[in-house]
C-alpha cells in the first residue's frame, strides 16, 4: 500500500491545469473570435486540442516534480500505467467517450445547432 500524500495542493493543480490548457487553446479561440493568427489555425487546433486535454496530467507531473523530483515523477507514471483492472473497465473507458460524442453529434442538429464535420 502506498502512503497517502497529505501535502496536496488542489488550488495549484487547478491553476496549472487551467494555464496549460488555455495557453495552448488561446490561439484557436482568438481565431474563432475573428483575430488574425499567423498560422494555419485548423491544423494548429487539430494538434493542440488533444494535447491540452492532457493538461491535468502535465499539472500533476509539474507538482510532483517540484516536490519529489524525477523519482517521484517516475513513481507517478508507473502507477498511471498500472493496468490491473477488469477488462470491462477498459471497454467502458473506450466506449463511453464514443457514445457521448455520438449522442452530442446527433442531438445538436435536433436542437438547432450546426454540426461541423
Amino acid at each position: 500500500m502506498t502512503e497517502q500524500n497529505t501535502e496536496r495542493q488542489p488550488f495549484m493543480f487547478f491553476v496549472l491545469t487551467f494555464a496549460y490548457s488555455w495557453l495552448l487553446w488561446l490561439p484557436s479561440m482568438l481565431s474563432g473570435w475573428g483575430t488574425e493568427i499567423p498560422v494555419d489555425v485548423s491544423a494548429y487546433t487539430a494538434v493542440v486540442v488533444p494535447i491540452g486535454a492532457f493538461a491535468p496530467m502535465f499539472a500533476a507531473i509539474t507538482l510532483i516534480f517540484r516536490k519529489k523530483g524525477w523519482p517521484g515523477v517516475k513513481a507517478f507514471l508507473r502507477q498511471a500505467v498500472d493496468f490491473r483492472a477488469k477488462p470491462l473497465f477498459y471497454i467502458l473507458a473506450l466506449l463511453i467517450p464514443v457514445i457521448i460524442h455520438t449522442i452530442a453529434h446527433y442531438l445538436a442538429p435536433a436542437i438547432g445547432l450546426e454540426v461541423v464535420t
